[in-house]
């Protein structure tokens, strides 16, 4: 989804969201730019690059090459640093230029594949959509590469596949932790992460699980194929509070893929409002609802299904509409960037997020997975 902004920020591109999914599998990742969408994904998008390092480039596009089209010196410098780097697959994402100029990217990647004999992924990426599409693709291809068959038999644990994890929205491994043990409270197991702490193995055996926890909007793509393909139900949500997850544990368990965000509060509007991924927002309003009986409305600027969202729910694409609609709650949860247009009389209640406001508010981002800060955020939302 296309966002405009003025006084806001925007939120991290697709460009990012590829870059991120793929950060730990230990491919080579280039964006063909001249190298301002690189520089914006490490500075702002990326902290893990303070924890180790990824194969992740930019082309140096200039402006001769992209008007004459000159593909060959792309794929010849894509060969060259291969053959040193040996990686586990190639990916190549797009950018603003390439896209007005016409840039065939699944050609560029079948030639890069029948030159290195690498796996090449082409990412239609270009700079102008949000960071949920970019993981969405990315994604979706890998699993469709990597997950082919079962390897394992039957180990008598309920495993879960985590599918659409990064530090976009998860903000650390904590947050995955704090997943796995909600798994591990309803007896069931961990069995790959996608994509953090995840490496090409743990994709492969993703297979082998009975159940897909989407945990963002951007693993929804690849948890429909999966089911498909393998039979494998999903259950998309976040364990925050005490009755939701029951009911995100139960889901999972029971193979019925069922919207678990149905909050049925009454006519017209609550008084407060969340604004954020799709995923993440709802189950957060669901929880609320569900655990203490709070109605809230969700406000999505990023890609998501409709379907998802409920009667008090809205799909945004301008600030001029959330200026609008933020003047009929009384409080708003929102990252600290949407404070500017947040009207005076409507309380704000911080709740930072990484694809929003990059790295600004980063030790200020809760887990609500955990009871304390799940707990901790409610009391903020209430109190008067």
């Amino acid at each position: 989804m296309l966002r405009h902004a003025s006084i806001t920020s925007i939120y991290a591109a697709d460009t990012s969201g590829v870059a991120s999914a793929l950060f730990e599998l230990g491919g080579l990742t280039v964006i063909h730019d001249p190298s301002g969408c690189n520089s914006t994904y490490t500075t702002h998008d990326e902290p893990r690059w303070a924890d180790f390092d990824s194969m992740f480039y930019v082309s140096g596009l200039t402006e001769k090459d992209a008007i004459m089209g000159n593909d060959e010196k792309v794929i010849s410098d894509l060969a060259y640093t291969a053959e040193r780097l040996n990686p586990e697959f190639i990916a190549i994402c797009g950018s603003p230029m390439p896209m007005m100029v016409g840039t065939d990217f699944d050609a560029l990647a079948y030639e890069t594949e029948k030159r290195t004999g690498i796996k090449t992924f082409a990412f239609h990426t270009n700079g102008m959509n949000d960071y949920i599409s970019g993981e969405e693709e990315a994604f979706y291809e890998l699993v469709k590469y990597y997950s082919i068959e079962k390897h394992s038999e039957e180990s008598g644990d309920f495993l879960v596949n985590v599918i659409g994890a990064t530090p976009i929205d998860m903000t650390d491994y904590s947050h995955i932790k704090s997943i796995s043990d909600f798994l591990e409270k309803h007896k069931m197991k961990l069995n790959s992460c996608l994509s953090m702490g995840c490496k090409i193995p743990d994709i492969e055996k993703i297979p082998d699980a009975d159940a897909n926890l989407a945990v963002s909007y951007s693993g929804i793509k690849a948890c429909e194929y999966l089911n498909k393909k393998f039979g494998q139900n999903y259950a998309a949500g976040l364990p925050f509070g005490e009755k939701f997850s029951e009911k995100l544990a139960d889901a999972l368990k029971s193979g019925k893929n069922i919207n678990l965000f149905n909050r049925d509060f009454g006519s017209g509007f609550p008084d407060i409002v969340i604004e954020g991924e799709s995923v993440f927002s709802l189950s957060l309003s669901s929880a609320l609802y569900d655990d203490f009986n709070i109605g809230s409305s969700v406000i999505c600027p990023l890609k998501t299904d409709k379907n998802f969202l409920g009667k008090n729910d809205f799909s945004v694409s301008d600030e001029n509409e959330e200026k609008k609609i933020y003047k009929n709650f009384k409080t708003a949860v929102a990252d600290n960037l949407y404070k500017p247009i947040i009207p005076k009389n409507c309380r704000f209640v911080s709740l930072p997020s990484v694809g929003f406001s990059g790295r600004c508010f980063l030790g200020q981002i809760p887990d609500l997975s955990r009871k304390s800060d799940f707990q901790n955020l409610v009391k903020k939302i209430i109190s008067k």
